[in-house]
């Protein structure tokens, strides 16, 4: 709400455009990192943006080329440079920008001056000093996380994926499957995922665009042949397990069924067989018992249970 209260994205713009003539009365800028992340429990984001200290540092060196004179510090609660080269950057960036150290226990207090409400006075307690130390700043730069798309929830249900505990898509296995759903044929890679950068965001998207061509360019794709289907004539068309499958595999389908004199139109569960997985989470939600996995079915079931309690009783 105030011109010289800004972000870093906000900064950047602002680099980018040319910011020579906007420093001309800027004198002393002050940099806050974690601002509204990795808080406590209930009292703002947990997390890291991973992003946020790398390009703190990226656009104070941009700063001291445009204005060499240009005072600048840094308010830090930890400086996460999660690879070697950004490790490397900031060392060789320190001498750029004086760096204070803060904790969560004392935030930063940001207040404006009342002799001159063009600038801010700033109270910060350093943790490697252990004392408070006040001063003035013509500019406020906040380092903010990068937050989920507003629209994720409403997505993650259409495609039926899963999100995690801050909003950001869940990859199927972080490991074994990092680009992959649980649901087979979408796939996942930037900020969607979890806050990365462009050229974390650009190797991803190669891998996620390598997975989807594998299924572009087979002409068969073997399917598992434990599926479920459903049985049209105890089907009710409740839609129970179409709001439970995990793989987006079923969905309901009108049919036509003839009487004497009449026709009605009526919903049926249909499982698309490439798309289902098995996993008989429909078949236990189904309220009339209308679905039944190949292999599983009740009958075998029971069959499988007095084979083993026959063998080892």
């Amino acid at each position: 709400k105030n011109k010289n209260v800004i972000t870093q994205l906000e900064l950047e713009q602002k680099l980018k455009n040319g910011a020579k003539t906007w420093l001309e009365n800027i004198n002393r800028i002050t940099t806050i990192l974690c601002v509204n992340a990795r808080q406590k429990e209930g009292k703002g984001l947990t997390y890291c943006s991973n992003t946020c200290c790398g390009n703190a540092i990226k656009n104070i060196s941009f700063l001291r080329e445009l204005k060499p004179e240009l005072e600048i510090i840094v308010l830090y609660r930890d400086l996460q440079m999660a690879k070697k080269k950004y490790e490397e950057y900031y060392r060789n960036r320190r001498k750029d920008a004086m760096f204070l150290r803060y904790d969560l226990d004392s935030i930063p207090e940001v207040t404006k001056k009342s002799s001159n409400p063009e600038k801010y006075e700033i109270k910060v307690f350093d943790t490697n000093l252990q004392e408070s130390i006040e001063f003035d700043t013509d500019l406020v730069v906040l380092s903010t996380p990068i937050v989920p798309a507003d629209n994720l929830v409403e997505l993650a249900k259409q495609l039926k994926v899963p999100l995690d505990k801050n909003g950001f898509f869940l990859e199927a296995h972080v490991k074994l499957r990092p680009l992959d759903f649980a649901t087979e044929g979408i796939f996942l890679c930037g900020s969607a995922q979890w806050p990365k950068n462009i050229q974390d965001s650009i190797a991803q998207a190669n891998g996620a665009a390598g997975r989807a061509s594998r299924f572009l360019s087979a002409k068969q794709i073997t399917t598992s042949g434990i599926v479920a289907e459903s049985n049209p004539e105890m089907c009710i068309g409740c839609g129970k397990c179409v709001e439970v499958c995990p793989y987006n595999a079923i969905e309901l389908i009108e049919t036509s069924q003839d009487y004497e004199e009449v026709s009605l139109v009526v919903k049926k569960s249909f499982i698309h067989p490439a798309l289902c997985k098995g996993c008989g989470t429909c078949a236990a939600t189904c309220p009339n018992g209308a679905i039944a996995v190949k292999h599983y079915d009740f009958d075998q079931i029971i069959s499988m249970i007095e084979t083993y309690l026959d063998k080892y009783n």
